[in-house]
């Protein structure tokens, strides 16, 4: 896909954060002519970048750091796209267990951020107000993209777009966040550090069997999505908070106590 023209460019990064470049002030004019080169006609950069500071757009200190944030030259190659991405990454790692393409349900995703003590407790709030306004500012964003809506116009199902979703498991297995597993073979190879855990199974199986001689008192989150034989014992799951079984061949699976108490709604997060 071509990269669009300067005009397009400007229409559509001065549309989303003052609705006309009419109306952007003067001050942030040789700053967004600077931004919108680094983005280079790339419509994700320009929305992300967009969307950011669009809930700054009076404040010139933060285009300042978005800009510089962005390096020189231009960035239309996978790097620098990467690097622009980069900038929002801290909303999105939880994001980054749920398999490709697959709509994810608000609700759903709201509850497992509050059970695994993602939200901010912020003063007077309850903090599933809170989840929902992270939720809405990734869409804001354009970080996350919306799919389903309810009668109301609220979106209650979204997607990750793919680079979004590559940069969020890069930075993951950089930080040791999460563990995919998506073979036989990936299990045998956990470490005793795996503090969040999704198993996408595919052609082959995963049997009970399989998970003897791992160390899962760690975990935290743990995710199965698609067809599964082999869901280990929840007693070996010391600190799970998140749980959650989508799509699974699963029958009698115990969901009734870790760690001698019952799973709440919220904390099973399903």
């Amino acid at each position: 896909m071509m990269p669009l023209s300067d005009e397009d460019s400007r229409r559509l990064f001065f549309n989303r954060i003052y609705n006309s470049e009419e109306a952007c002030p003067r001050q942030f004019r040789d700053i967004s002519n600077e931004i919108l080169k680094k983005c280079d006609g790339m419509p994700l950069a320009i929305i992300t970048i967009s969307g950011m500071l669009s809930s700054e757009r009076f404040d010139q200190e933060h285009w300042e750091h978005i800009r510089d944030s962005l390096g020189s030259g231009t960035n239309f190659t996978l790097e620098g796209m990467r690097k622009i991405l980069d900038l929002s990454y801290k909303n999105l790692p939880y994001l980054g267990m749920y398999p490709e393409d697959l709509k994810i349900q608000r609700h759903h995703l709201e509850l497992q951020w509050v059970a695994g003590d993602f939200i901010s407790k912020e003063k007077g709030q309850d903090v599933e107000k809170v989840a929902r306004s992270y939720f809405n500012e990734l869409v804001n964003r354009s970080l996350i993209q919306p799919v389903r809506f309810d009668n109301c116009g609220s979106v209650t199902h979204c997607k990750v777009h793919d680079m979004m979703r590559d940069l969020i498991l890069s930075k993951c297995a950089d930080e040791n966040f999460l563990t995919i597993v998506d073979d036989p073979q990936a299990i045998t190879e956990l470490d005793n550090n795996v503090r969040r855990l999704s198993l996408h199974p595919d052609e082959e199986i995963i049997e009970t069997k399989l998970w003897g001689n791992i160390c899962l008192s760690q975990v935290r989150t743990f995710m199965i999505f698609g067809d599964c034989e082999g869901m280990p014992p929840l007693r070996l799951f010391n600190f799970l908070r998140v749980l959650r079984i989508e799509n699974s061949g699963l029958d009698g699976v115990d969901l009734t106590l870790v760690q001698n108490r019952p799973l709440s709604p919220v904390r099973k997060g399903l």
